[in-house]
């Protein structure tokens, strides 16, 4: 997945926020990659803003604040 470091808003990527076991840890790149991809979390909506206002508008959109 691309590097989100000094991208508008500070997203996150999902994936990486779920905290697991270390002989878990071969979860994350099979099961909840195929459940959640790339999908990323923002701290509030303000910042979810801000990355929008940068993100190239041939991306698809998902969210529900349009």
């Amino acid at each position: 997945m691309p590097s989100l470091r000094n991208v508008p808003g500070a997203p996150k990527y999902l994936i990486n926020e779920f905290r697991l076991l270390d002989c878990d840890e071969g979860l994350r790149d099979t099961l909840l990659y195929k459940l959640v991809g790339g999908a990323l979390v923002f701290d509030n909506i303000a910042a979810m803003e801000q990355y929008r206002e940068c993100v190239p508008r041939t991306w698809v959109s998902l969210d529900v604040f349009d």
